[in-house]
């Protein structure tokens, strides 16, 4: 690999973990039982689950919820029913997939 491709490499490596921590600080702050996470989406932001899947390891379970303004969370949910909000934004657009579209 030349030089240049490994310090590229290495800066999108480092970006990515800067990332992840600040996200991960962040969501921390967001955390809490799963039934007040939903009633706090559902009221203040007319949020719905549109979408959910067990993680690898089924210890946790991750939401997409979404309100017809397009406002968007993702949730992610452990065993005990403790919740985190880990992401959230606006404009969402679902956008359905068929077998053998590039992702």
């Amino acid at each position: 690999m030349r030089k240049a491709s490994k310090r590229i490499l290495k800066s999108i490596i480092a970006a990515a973990l800067v990332i992840f921590a600040v996200s991960t600080a962040y969501a921390q702050q967001l955390c809490g039982p799963r039934d007040a996470a939903i009633a706090q989406l559902e009221g203040k932001h007319n949020e719905r689950i549109v979408g959910r899947g067990i993680v690898a390891g089924g210890r946790q379970m991750i939401e997409i919820f979404q309100s017809e303004t397009g406002t968007w969370t993702v949730m992610v949910t452990d065993t005990k029913g403790n919740s985190c909000l880990v992401a959230s934004g606006r404009s969402w657009m679902a956008t359905p997939l068929k077998v053998g579209d590039p992702i």
